[in-house]
């Protein structure tokens, strides 16, 4: 049993940063997900004849407002405005439910760690081909690279593993060391790879990790004293040279610059502009919307783009009840968190701390960047969060739904 939930833990992982290992591997990435998903339905199938999943409640609502909000996208399809965009979209939904169906039969605890772990990994090859491919992390100016033009699919990967190895470095008990290298590997290399919001995000993650070396005990606040000595000595200090480097490369603070002048932003083709036709091409048509696959069109965008906004996206293509389907898939995992933060161990364990900042950190990088339907890591993340932490108030011995001891 350990070897099947080795073998889909990697599956799922190299699921989860695939987008960003088709720089190192060549592969095409139709055929690179399908290979993937088939032998991870193999698997599951095969390990279901072993052992029987745990699913909690709240899990089963998550799994369920998943299905509906991408079967309605699905359906929306029949009034489609777009005219090539909506089959790729389409066939993106229907991997993406089948994705669903198999995480929710394999997450557990044991799967989770794994699942990080192999995920680090692979963004620890993306890291290191970032840096190689800039020529090192000195006089780099960010032009002209195989990143630089997939920026920031390159940089929402490194972007997890940074957050996900720091979070391994605060709370592991040994092999400390290796854990901050990998960190520092991975900040390297997303300081250099001129994605603006990866890294702005990853910045506000580690200052949400202070709270991490807090906890909160009846009216009592007690401090962390091993998690807050790393933070402060360790985390703070690698966070700080992260935005001295970054500042180093011309692609990046040229465009720095540019976000920090709003205006400049909204009138050189930046994303309020697209965000600002999508919301007048919303008010025309609030209810029904304007199919799978107009967000580009009906935001200015263009027939193959997006709006660069998860809500906005949902509610061009797939109307008002996409928006409202959207609301509770976004909210649960959030609700699940803090549900269940007074749970002994939970609100602290590094688990569920890792999948919840890798959440929160994706859910940011999806309201400005990348298409909803390619939201394989959200998801995974969303529905980590809920069914390793939805169940945790219920049952203390359930393993995909426990309190940590």
């Amino acid at each position: 049993m350990k070897a099947v939930t080795n073998i889909n833990s990697l599956l799922v992982a190299l699921i989860l940063t695939g987008g960003a290992l088709r720089f190192i591997t060549g592969i095409e990435q139709t055929l690179y997900y399908l290979c993937c998903t088939v032998l991870l339905a193999m698997f599951t199938f095969f390990k279901l004849f072993l052992e029987r999943p745990r699913v909690n409640k709240m899990s089963v609502i998550y799994i369920l407002l998943i299905c509906f909000l991408l079967t309605w996208l699905a359906i929306t399809s029949m009034w489609s405005y777009s005219a090539e965009q909506y089959k790729t979209d389409l066939l993106l939904i229907v991997s993406n439910l089948a994705l669903v169906i198999l995480l929710c039969l394999n997450i557990s605890k044991r799967f989770l760690m794994n699942v990080i772990f192999y995920s680090i990994l692979s963004t620890l090859l993306v890291s290191l081909f970032v840096i190689y491919q800039s020529g090192g992390v000195i006089g780099i100016k960010g032009y002209g690279t195989i990143v630089d033009e997939f920026y920031l699919t390159a940089g929402r990967a490194v972007a997890l593993g940074f957050i996900a190895s720091l979070i391994q470095f605060l709370y592991a008990k040994r092999h400390q060391a290796f854990w901050i290298i990998v960190a520092v590997i991975h900040v390297a290399a997303l300081s250099i790879c001129t994605a603006r919001g990866p890294l702005i995000f990853s910045l506000l993650i580690v200052l949400m990790l202070f709270s991490t070396g807090l906890r909160i005990t009846g009216n009592q606040v007690l401090i962390d004293k091993s998690v807050m000595k790393r933070y402060l000595t360790i985390v703070i200090p690698v966070a700080a040279a992260a935005v001295i480097l970054a500042l180093q490369v011309d692609s990046f603070s040229t465009r720095l610059i540019r976000l920090m002048s709003f205006t400049v932003e909204l009138s050189e083709g930046g994303r309020g502009a697209i965000w600002q036709n999508a919301l007048a091409s919303i008010e025309a048509s609030p209810l029904l919307g304007y199919g799978l696959g107009s967000s580009g069109i009906m935001s200015g965008a263009g027939e193959n783009l997006y709006a660069h906004n998860l809500i906005l996206q949902v509610w061009l293509d797939g109307g008002a009840l996409g928006l409202l389907l959207l609301i509770p898939v976004i909210m649960l995992p959030v609700v699940a968190f803090f549900k269940n933060r007074g749970c002994q161990g939970a609100g602290a364990n590094g688990i569920a701390i890792t999948v919840f900042c890798c959440y929160i950190l994706l859910l940011l990088e999806y309201s400005k960047s990348h298409s909803f339907y390619i939201a394989r890591d959200f998801l995974f993340f969303g529905l980590a969060t809920v069914q390793y932490l939805g169940g945790a108030g219920d049952s203390k011995e359930k393993e995909g739904a426990v309190c940590i001891k």
